[in-house]
């Protein structure tokens, strides 16, 4: 039986989770999605479920989704008292709301962004789905709820105040504070923690006095083409005048070294906050909105641009600037 859930599909919720339960991972099934498990499965390997992306025609995917929901049951059927911690904008999030209380995995932007929330509490409302007799077949939720923290069964929402915190949610908000809890653990796992994200402390020779530029996947959430993506990056580049090393966001399918031979390319499989925790000499991290940036704020010089000078973000996101 396991104490502990979680349900991530970030490198950086997956990061929180285990400094908030302080590296407990024997007590702890994780549930994750072929993408993640791609980035660290290698180093992962234990207590895990890795959810199927549904795919295909209707019949299809709902076949994926039973078999999704069939590996759930089968563990969790039995296991009422679970803690369960996770991302609620998720596939499959549904199915732990329904079961159980839940705490909330900050998510970047997203958490404070009250454009991108109101428009998914109108889309998930309370409400039953209309195939109800297939959700009970496929052992699926009945009921959608809302996300970013607004439902019932969310009782705790673990947020750092990176922006202003929506109010509505402010009664049910857990202080985060990443680095306090990695200094609170030994230092056995601490080395622990590194190791699973593959964080060879050799590239420290290779990041020294360069400006870290954190992108987005911009083209792969068709924000915009790829090349106009890369083309906002070059000019961020000309504009800084400085040595780059880019490390890309873990959903990106960019291939940076093609456009920029001549600037060295973090891997994509740890989050960029693991560098509060390692002594880098970094000259300045840059990026456009990426909460890692000021996630790192007070360690380092951080330029965040923000959305107002690029139009097509300003339009999707609104405003979302440093405070």
């Amino acid at each position: 039986m396991y104490k502990y859930l979680c349900y991530s599909e970030t490198l950086y919720a997956f990061l929180q989770y285990l400094l908030i339960n302080k590296m407990d991972i024997e007590n702890t099934l994780f549930i994750f999605s072929e993408n993640m498990d791609k980035l660290i499965g290698e180093k992962f390997k234990c207590n895990k479920i890795i959810l199927n992306k549904k795919k295909g025609n209707f019949l299809q995917k709902k076949k994926i989704e039973y078999q999704n929901y069939k590996k759930l049951n089968s563990i969790l059927s039995n296991n009422k008292d679970i803690k369960v911690y996770l991302q609620d904008h998720l596939p499959e999030a549904e199915y732990f709301l329904e079961k159980f209380n839940c705490y909330l995995l900050e998510d970047g932007t997203d958490s404070y962004n009250l454009k991108k929330i109101n428009r998914n509490q109108k889309k998930y409302k309370y409400k039953k789905y209309r195939i109800k007799p297939l959700r009970k077949l496929l052992g699926g939720p009945l009921k959608r709820y809302p996300r970013y923290g607004f439902s019932n069964k969310i009782i705790g929402i673990y947020m750092n105040g990176i922006f202003e915190i929506p109010s509505e949610l402010k009664k049910k908000v857990i202080k985060l504070d990443i680095k306090e809890l990695f200094n609170s653990l030994s230092n056995e796992k601490k080395e622990k923690l590194f190791n699973i994200f593959s964080l060879k402390l050799d590239i420290l020779n290779k990041i020294e006095n360069k400006i870290l530029l954190l992108t987005q996947p911009l083209s792969e959430d068709s924000l915009m083409t790829e090349f106009e993506k890369v083309e906002l990056y070059k000019d961020i580049q000309k504009k800084f005048k400085g040595n780059f090393v880019i490390k890309s966001h873990p959903r990106e399918q960019t291939d940076y070294q093609k456009y920029f031979p001549e600037v060295y390319i973090l891997p994509q499989n740890f989050p960029a906050e693991l560098f509060l925790f390692i002594d880098t000499k970094l000259s300045e991290v840059v990026t456009i909105f990426s909460t890692a940036a000021l996630n790192l704020k007070g360690s380092y010089k951080i330029s965040f641009l923000g959305t107002r000078n690029y139009p097509k973000l300003l339009e999707r996101f609104g405003v979302i600037e440093d405070k």
